[in-house]
């Protein structure tokens, strides 16, 4: 029944925090052990995604479409597509991997 109760209390808190809080339980070191993990896992999928908009035209060319993507940076050489490309053009695409769009 503890067991069970600091699993419960476990669980609730650390969906409020980002890191397992500091009880010392099974539960709590391994999710000690596991978020790491997870948080790279994360971070290579998000720049996988961010990439994808930087360099990935869409199939789309209707800017109506919400997987409308053009892409603002060559994928091979790396080279900005156009000349008047800013920030606000790669925030943009970062935006769109925050959304977790395709």
């Amino acid at each position: 029944m503890e067991d069970k109760l600091l699993k419960t209390v476990s669980d609730e808190l650390c969906k409020h925090f980002n890191d397992p809080i500091d009880i010392e339980c099974s539960y709590c070191n391994a999710a000690k052990a596991v978020i790491p993990l997870v948080r790279a896992d994360m971070q290579r999928e998000m720049r996988a995604c961010f990439l994808k908009y930087l360099t990935v035209d869409s199939d789309t060319r209707d800017r109506r479409r919400k997987d409308y993507n053009q892409a603002i940076f060559d994928d091979e050489k790396g080279y900005a597509v156009f000349s008047g490309t800013d920030l606000d053009m790669v925030m943009e695409k970062f935006d769109m991997a925050l959304k977790g769009g395709e």
